[in-house]
């Protein structure tokens, strides 16, 4: 009888000791997954690096014409030359050199005989790479007069000098930028400044053409780099149905070098309404 009451005893001590254990073991594993998840991250960055590093050691051995930053800076606003940055299109939307113009490297060798060879080309590369300067050397070797920019946009962006942002809200560095306005401060603006406040509106042409404030310009948030000589001087509010294609605007006139810009921080509507009030 005493012996059947040890062997329940030990049974359930077992038992009541199993649920500990086996939590016990799945801490180990958890542990053990995230430190294994954490190393091959690690170890995964450690070579993007390296393979980076290793492209642009390589890239050093290819003899190509080159452009310093300072030398760019100079001919960016002059049209005579075909600024062609070869990164992919949302590494140039989000930022790029003005006046510059997105094929990426894939796509510039099939269109390679639609550039013009009367006009000169700079390669604009995100750091030197092989395949950069490759492509340079295959311009040149096809008749073309092909430069590359010296250490891509990020050598070209810390040595000071200005590149389009895509405009991010998110961005502190973006939000210093601007200066946002209410629908009465915009209204305060207008009746305060005649004849040296503009209203520019980057709608679409369509919604544009629909209806519009009185005295407003219209230029597309998209076309505002290729039409800048269309922009008026002087202060500028920034309107949109979006506010955040409002404050993009703003952003992008404030890296192609325009003072004095604000952009509406409400619809356009919400300043309607508030005209009619």
């Amino acid at each position: 009888m005493q012996r059947n009451q040890n062997l329940e005893k030990r049974v359930g001590e077992d038992l009541s000791l199993k649920p500990i254990g086996i939590g016990f073991v799945l801490i180990v594993i958890v542990i053990l997954i995230f430190f294994s998840k954490n190393f091959l991250f690690k170890k995964e960055k450690q070579q993007k690096t390296t393979t980076e590093e290793i492209r642009q050691e390589e890239s050093k051995n290819i003899s190509v014409p080159m452009i310093l930053p300072e030398d760019l800076q100079k001919i960016v606003h002059k049209d005579k030359s075909q600024l062609i940055d070869i990164r992919k299109k949302d590494e140039f939307d989000f930022s790029h050199i003005e006046n510059s113009k997105n094929i990426p490297i894939d796509s510039l060798k099939k269109q390679m005989k639609e550039l013009d060879r009367n006009i000169p080309i700079i390669i604009i590369d995100r750091v030197e790479t092989t395949e950069g300067k490759e492509i340079t050397q295959q311009l040149n070797e096809t008749g073309f007069s092909a430069k590359y920019l010296i250490g891509g946009i990020v050598n070209f962006s810390e040595s000071g000098y200005s590149v389009i942002s895509y405009g991010d809200p998110n961005s502190v560095i973006d939000i210093a930028k601007v200066s946002p306005v209410s629908p009465e401060e915009m209204l305060e603006k207008i009746n305060n400044e005649p004849g040296v406040l503009n209203l520019l509106d980057v709608r679409s042409q369509t919604k544009f053409k629909e209806h519009r404030l009185q005295g407003s310009i219209n230029i597309p948030l998209e076309e505002l780099e290729k039409r800048k000589r269309d922009i008026p001087a002087g202060k500028l509010i920034i309107v949109d149905e979006d506010p955040i294609r409002s404050f993009q605007g703003a952003v992008r006139l404030h890296d192609m070098n325009f003072i004095g810009v604000y952009c509406l921080k409400t619809s356009l509507g919400d300043f309607e309404k508030k005209l009619k009030n």
